[in-house]
């Protein structure tokens, strides 16, 4: 009976949206967080088990790509499909580790910006990228913590100027580091990855995140990369949900509209210059943008804002 009732529940799955796993086509091991393109400016990740479900029904094909694999575009099928992604080797240095502990000479705390100022936020969403410059320091520094300033609550806009209230979210992030390309997030310099819940259950002013790895700070400096990959559950699991909502305009037009969410940044301004940048990396022709306005946009003091993004790095001798 327990076997019937799981296969009347995946035939109803499979009919009701489009489910594919991602895997390594030469071990067959689920290719975790891949990014899958819908072909329509939006996309999604698949989850810790290579695992996406689809339920645009508008959607027909996505093209599927991670880091050290060949992009693939494959067209949806009714039923649940495999996707193998062959391998495509890469070049990107790893972060080596210090055996030898050198005498830690000096460590640098450079606090996040946290205000609660309604007419100066940033509203994230989902696939959207963020990146921080971390500036050049001494040699022998290396980068060891990061610090997000968090608004503390949350803006539901369901009219104007909308209502303000504390609404517990988690959502997972992947932490990479880029290369400072004059001013400009490069690519990326080595292979360092780090996953992380952002929750506001705990703390709701900053969220604090200790990195793995005391990761090498380069004489030009570096930029630390944010990848909001959606919202998590409980147990900080990535939930299947698309990144907007599909809405018809006079009966004969549907068009996108990203789906809002947690976390909001504060935002200030920029007296040392454009320190972050916003990418959604699904659009087409996507790239590296400014935050020129707040979320409200009520009024605009600045050219452009920074997230007071902020940092803890070591220095050795």
């Amino acid at each position: 009976m327990k076997h019937i009732t799981i296969f009347l529940f995946i035939t109803t799955l499979a009919f009701a949206q489009k489910q594919i796993i991602v895997l390594d086509s030469i071990t067959k091991n689920p290719v975790a967080y891949a990014a899958i393109n819908l072909n329509n400016n939006y996309g999604i990740y698949s989850d810790a088990n290579g695992m996406a479900i689809i339920t645009d029904t508008l959607v027909n094909n996505v093209t599927i790509s991670s880091i050290g694999y060949a992009d693939k575009t494959v067209a949806l099928q009714k039923h649940a499909q495999v996707v193998y992604l062959a391998p495509k080797p890469i070049q990107l240095n790893e972060v080596i580790v210090m055996q030898a502990k050198k005498v830690k000479r000096k460590e640098q705390v450079v606090k996040p910006k946290i205000h609660q100022d309604t007419r100066a936020f940033e509203m994230s969403c989902a696939t959207a990228q963020y990146a921080f410059l971390v500036p050049a320091a001494k040699t022998d520094t290396y980068l060891t913590a990061i610090a997000l300033p968090l608004f503390k609550i949350a803006f539901e806009a369901e009219g104007y100027p909308g209502v303000f209230e504390k609404i517990v979210f988690r959502t997972l992030i992947r932490v990479e580091i880029l290369a400072n390309n004059n001013g400009l997030p490069g690519e990326k310099i080595n292979d360092y990855e780090q996953y992380a819940v952002i929750t506001n259950s705990v703390n709701d002013k900053q969220f604090d995140l200790k990195l793995h790895e005391e990761l090498p700070l380069p004489a030009s400096g570096l930029f630390v990369q944010l990848t909001m990959l959606g919202k998590a559950d409980e147990n900080g699991n990535l939930t299947k949900e698309l990144p907007y909502t599909n809405v018809d305009r006079n009966g004969d037009t549907t068009i996108k509209v990203f789906k809002w969410m947690q976390p909001n940044f504060p935002l200030t301004e920029r007296p040392k210059g454009t320190l972050t940048f916003v990418k959604f990396p699904f659009m087409e022709n996507s790239s590296w943008q400014t935050i020129n306005e707040p979320a409200l946009h009520e009024q605009k003091k600045y050219p452009d804002f920074n997230i007071g993004f902020g940092y803890t790095t070591v220095s050795y001798q």
